[in-house]
This record gives structure tokens, sequence and C-alpha cells, in this order.
């Protein structure tokens, strides 16, 4: 027997079977996955992957988010086996400088033209989302999951009791106050009672979603910027009291359900008066990302979302947002940058899109002649699994561009319509603060520090305010307001103010 002979056809032979194959060997790929609704092991999302992209992955999820923390801070100290591919990341601005300053993660920043084309397309249509994305010297990390089109939490407001009191929507808090006024006395849901709720809130954090339409627009760390691109306390402008002072005028009034600032989403949510379809509506504005979240389904397309104006300008707080960071990342354990960017530019293309969103067409779901499509089963239970077994986003956690003409088009109808009706409203939502990067450890846990305890005091401080626990009057409103110095409320500004800096001197 030749000996050389037989080793070239065998290697001959290797390389054409290999040849179908982007990257012979499976990639190791790891995640948080917490949604019990998506199942990593045997999904048929890794298999359309592999056949999409020639790239194979042999996937592994955590799905405690305790235990995933604690493998990132082992690969820091250089610890624990480290995977290639890091998908469904969770990496915090923090983490993600650590790890690359350790040489855990690789610099993104000079492979992302030649190898991710489609995303690098986006990136040169949307410079902004790249910014996002970018560390304050330049580096990349980590992609990210990128929208622009969700839901948002929205103030949505009864058009049908509109009609019905022959009102048009309200422009500003004081068209808005006197139509909640209506609602509450002229019996729009026509039942000779009146049992109507004007405005329907569950606790501070949805009552701050009118905060736009006193001008002010703040995030959960309850920061804004004014005019000049300074980073302000919010409950130190004038305009917060005046929000405070109109909570409680509502309340007082009735026009806020008047457990507002004493029950739980989750006691909302099974109250048989917004469930029982044998009732009649009696809700006539709220806060959600979508009304079927708290109201009965059928009754979502009596709701239309509107922005309130301040002096003639409308802005509200934008709480999905467009880019969202840390979601996927290459590690130094990786053999082939090239294929893991090329498994993951898929998902920056529609096609991509529609697999992690809906699985595979003909299989999970099928298109419509009319452009709609459906799921390709008759039950709940059934797409339940369905979803399970075969797709992998819908959690703003997944890497790649939400597919966003396809999601308006599902055969939920109540959804399709939310989402339009967001979409209504999309350019006036704004970011509290521009994207930053953390500076470092001892920063980022002062912020946490400070966020135990600031946030606490204004929720609280809301809420005994509106309730008339604590007066509303000067000495209790500068009380709060020491308060809140005492605790941090100026530290707090100056550490985002490094943040921002930080990239500012940068860019």
């Amino acid at each position: 027997m030749d000996v050389k002979k037989t080793f070239a056809l065998l290697l001959t032979l290797a390389l054409l079977l290999g040849c179908g194959s982007a990257h012979a060997d499976a990639m190791t790929l790891a995640g948080l996955e917490t949604s019990e609704s998506i199942v990593w092991e045997g999904n048929s999302f890794w298999d359309s992957m592999r056949e999409a992209t020639r790239v194979s992955v042999e996937a592994r999820a955590y799905s405690d988010e305790a235990e995933w923390n604690a493998e990132k801070a082992k690969w820091l100290a250089g610890e624990g086996e480290l995977p290639e591919i890091l998908f469904k990341a969770r990496l915090s601005t923090l983490e993600e400088k650590e790890l690359l300053d350790a040489g855990v993660l690789v610099d993104l920043a000079p492979y992302l033209e030649e190898y991710a084309p489609n995303l690098w397309k986006i990136f040169q249509a949307r410079p902004e989302w790249l910014d996002a994305v970018r560390l304050a010297d330049g580096r990349i990390a980590s992609l990210p999951a990128l929208s622009g089109a969700e839901r948002e939490c929205c103030l949505w407001i009864n058009a049908s009791f509109m009609e019905k009191l022959e009102l048009s929507q309200p422009n500003d808090i004081e068209e808005y106050t006197e139509a909640l006024r209506a609602i509450r006395d002229g019996d729009p849901n026509g039942n000779g009672k009146r049992d109507e709720t004007p405005l329907s809130l569950c606790g501070p954090w949805e009552a701050k979603f009118l905060l736009h339409a006193f001008g002010l627009v703040a995030d959960d760390y309850n920061l804004c910027t004014d005019e000049a691109g300074t980073v302000r306390y919010a409950p130190f402008a004038p305009e917060y009291r005046e929000f405070v002072e109109w909570l409680k005028a509502a309340l007082d009034e009735g026009l806020i359900n008047s457990d507002a600032f004493r029950t739980t989403p989750a006691a909302r949510e099974t109250s048989a008066s917004l469930t029982d379809e044998k009732t009649p509506q009696t809700v006539g504005s709220l806060v959600s990302l979508a009304p079927f979240m708290q109201l009965r389904s059928a009754d979502t397309t009596s709701y239309e979302a509107i922005v309130l104006e301040h002096d003639g300008e409308r802005a509200l707080r934008e709480l999905v947002p467009a880019v969202s960071r840390g979601t996927f990342a290459v590690t130094s354990a990786c053999g082939d940058i090239a294929a893991a960017l090329k498994f993951v530019d898929f998902l920056y293309t529609e096609e991509g899109g529609r697999l992690a969103f809906a699985g595979r067409e003909g299989t999970e779901y099928t298109l419509q002649p009319d452009g709609t499509w459906k799921w390709n089963v008759s039950d709940y239970t059934g797409l339940a699994a369905l979803m399970a077994a075969s797709v992998m986003a819908g959690d703003g956690l997944t890497p790649g561009l939400e597919p966003a003409a396809f999601e308006r088009n599902g055969e939920i109808a109540v959804d399709n319509y939310v989402r339009r009706q967001t979409d209504s409203v999309r350019e006036y939502f704004r970011a509290a603060l521009p994207p930053t990067h953390a500076v470092d450890a001892q920063s980022e846990a002062r912020i946490a520090e400070l966020q135990a305890q600031l946030g606490p005091c204004v929720d609280t401080a809301i809420a005994n305010f509106a309730m008339g626990i604590t007066p509303l009057d000067d000495a209790h409103w500068n009380a709060f307001l020491e308060e809140l110095s005492a605790l941090g409320a100026e530290e707090m500004c100056a550490l985002w103010r490094a943040r921002l800096d930080a990239r500012t001197e940068t860019h």
C-alpha cells in the first residue's frame, strides 16, 4: 500500500467533508437565560443558525443570574473554562471594560467592517448606535440588541370614552385633567353608574411617566438634563413639585384610583373589575407598555397613546432603548473571530431577526398572501411549546435586529395595534441621559449604594405627599429636598457627570 497516496486521499476526503462548514468544530457558547419560556437545549434555533451561517455552536445556558455573574468573575480572575462566545451575555459597561482590559474579551472594533457587514451597514446608517456600543476609548467589547421600534411605556387614553363625551384628545396637562373630570362625571360606559376610573395608576413608578407633562424626562435614577446638558436630580426642579401637587389634587378629586399608592401591579392585574368580560369598560386612562397587560385584551383597541406637551414641546421618557448593550461578545478563547462574527451578523438581517423572534417560516409560522403571518399551532399550550423549542429572542437581551415590520403583522391583532400606536408617538421619546459607560468599579459601587437610599426616598415621598400623609407645603417639601441632599443627590449627579465627561473627552 502506498502510504503517501492513502494519506493524500484521506486528507482530500476530510477536506471535502468539511467544506460545508465555515467552522468544522462547534464553537463553545454560553449565556444567561432566565426566561422559562425559552429552552436552549434542543432548540431548533441553533440548527437553523448552523444552516444559515455554516457555523456550529455548542451552547450552554445558565439559568441563575448569580451563577452567571460568578462565572464572569472567575474569567476576570483568569480562572474557569472560558467559552469562545458569550451570547445573551448581560455584560454591564463595567464588566465590558474590565474583561477587555484583562484580555478576556476581544476588541471587536477592528473586525466589524470586514466580518460583520450587515451590522456595519446598520452602524453606518445609524452612527449614534455605533457610538452607544463603543467604550470611551473607541473599543467595542460587545454587540447589541437593536430595536428602535419596540413597545414603549406610554400614557394611554380611552378614545371610545372621549368620543362618547364628544371631546378631542388632550394636548396638555390642563386639557388632560378636564378630560379625566369628564370621564369621572359623564358616564362614558353608559351603564348609569359612576364607576369609571379616570386614571388607573399603580405606584410612583407609573406616576413618573406623567412627568413629561411638566417638562421633565427623568430615568429610574431620577436624573435628567437641563437645556445646557447638565445632569440634574429631577426632584430639585420646580416642575417636580408641580407634578406631585397635581397627583395630590387628582387623587383628592377622585381622578386617580384611591388605592393607586397602596396596591401592587400583581394585585391590579388580577382585579376582577379589569378582567371580567361581563363588566363594562371602566378605565379612562393608564400608563402601560400595552393596555392588554392590565386590561381585557378585547378593550385594547379602545385606547390611544398620547404625549402631553409642555410649553409647546413634547418629550416622553424612553424606557426601552434602541440599543441594548452587552448581549454578544467574543472571548480570547475563540480560535476563529471571523466565524464568530459571521454567526452573529446573520441576526442583524431581516431573515435572521425573523428566525430569532419566530423560528422557521413554514415550520413555526406561515406567511399569508396579505403579508401577515401566523403561528402554526392552534392553542396557547401548543404555542408555548413551539416557542420554547424554536424561538430565542423577544427579551431585549438577544443580539440582533428586531424585524419591526414583521412584528407588526402577526396574528395577534391587539399586539399589532399596540406597536403601531407606539409608533405614532415614537418621535417624542427621549433618553433622560446620553449613553455612557462605567468609569471604574468604585464609582459604580457608589452609584448603586446611593440609589439604594435615594430611590426609595423619592418614591415614598411621592406617595406620602399624594395621599396627604405628609403635608404638601413649603416646609415639608424643603425638608424632603434636604433629605435628598443628605442622602447624596448631588454626589449622584457628580458621578454621572463624570461618566458623561469621560465619554465627551474621548470622542
